[in-house]
């Protein structure tokens, strides 16, 4: 017997899930964004290192979408501030695996999600402009 005939390890059950509700929640409509920064993994210009701690700073973009969110950690749970560019109206959704929750942005185009526990997220921004299709942000661990 070769190493190459044991049949891999099939994946935890939990990612199973998890894989599970992310295909449950596609929106095929909503343009997917991709990302364009993250503080957590891109140098922070004129620092030799960015912190540790601290706040999380993302931007999404899609054509002329751009979703800038602001991710604040406090132990288990996380809060998020985003603000979609240009300022339209929107709801973003707010999906994970347990289930989807609605945030209206006020009319400069932001929004405040608290105590989202930590974990896989995923955000689709439904412009009030039905012009605008909705902007869906790839799912992203907190």
């Amino acid at each position: 017997m070769t190493a190459d005939s044991v049949p891999p390890e099939p994946p935890p059950e939990e990612v199973l899930a998890a894989a599970r509700a992310a295909y449950r929640m596609r929106r095929p409509d909503a343009a997917p964004a991709a990302l364009l920064t993250d503080s957590a993994t891109d140098p922070v210009p004129g620092l030799r290192r960015g912190p540790a701690s601290g706040p999380r700073l993302l931007a999404f973009g899609v054509g002329e979408l751009e979703l800038h969110l602001h991710v604040t950690v406090r132990g288990d749970v996380c809060d998020l501030a985003g603000q979609l560019i240009p300022a339209v109206r929107f709801t973003a959704e707010l999906r994970r695996a347990d289930g989807v929750s609605s945030h209206p942005s006020d009319p400069g185009g932001a929004f405040v999600v608290r105590s989202v526990p930590r974990g896989p997220v995923s955000l689709v921004c439904s412009p009030a402009d039905s012009a605008i299709p909705p902007l869906a942000v790839p799912w992203t661990v907190l």
